[in-house]
């Protein structure tokens, strides 16, 4: 039996290593799942996160009033999840601008991701007061990767590299491709800022 330190550094070996898969993004997804505006929007679920500074909130709390920009990662990630910092590193001079709108990494591994983690996350890609990192518990991965389009059956050593946009009511309404541009992804929050 693996003690609690080994279970863990098993889980993010498994998590580094399918990092190099995650250009697959989510293996299956249903009709929303596609790139471009989700008809119908899905709001958030009811689930908790950690953020940077240590506190706890639940994600509708987070998403609401806002416009939210929004990544899976991980900080340990060494494939893609780097060039996904970057973009969002990109995006943020922009998003400063614009009213009530906000970035948000979410972790897929809250067993390795803690605040002091996701706070070097930030620090690493000079992130200001408009961007957010929080990790759910490993009990809601499942409720939380099922909102952005993936199955159930997906394993948590898989993510997507897309971005999704959230509106002010806490729904997604539109996913880009994989691994975009930051013009993509401009266009969309500024298009979402127009037609609200």
């Amino acid at each position: 039996m693996m003690s609690l330190p080994e279970a863990a550094l098993s889980r993010r070996g498994l998590l580094l290593l399918g990092c190099a898969a995650a250009m697959a993004g989510l293996a299956r997804a249903d009709a929303n799942g596609q790139p471009g505006v989700q008809n119908p929007r899905r709001r958030a679920p009811e689930l908790s996160l950690t953020d940077q500074q240590g506190r706890q909130t639940a994600l509708r709390v987070l998403l609401e009033g806002k416009v939210s920009v929004l990544q899976l990662m991980f900080t340990g990630c060494s494939n893609v999840c780097p060039i996904q910092g970057a973009l969002f590193a990109g995006l943020e001079p922009s998003i400063r601008s614009l009213p009530a709108t906000q970035l948000l990494s979410i972790s897929i591994d809250p067993l390795g991701d803690s605040p002091a983690e996701l706070r070097k996350w930030l620090a690493k890609f000079s992130a200001g007061s408009s961007w957010h990192a929080a990790v759910p518990a490993d009990s809601d991965l499942v409720r939380l990767k099922s909102w952005l389009g993936g199955s159930e059956s997906d394993s948590f050593d898989r993510h997507t590299t897309q971005i999704f946009l959230v509106d002010s009511t806490a729904s997604l309404c539109w996913r880009s491709t994989e691994l975009p541009s930051v013009g993509e992804v401009l266009t969309a929050v500024r298009r979402l800022h127009k037609v609200g």
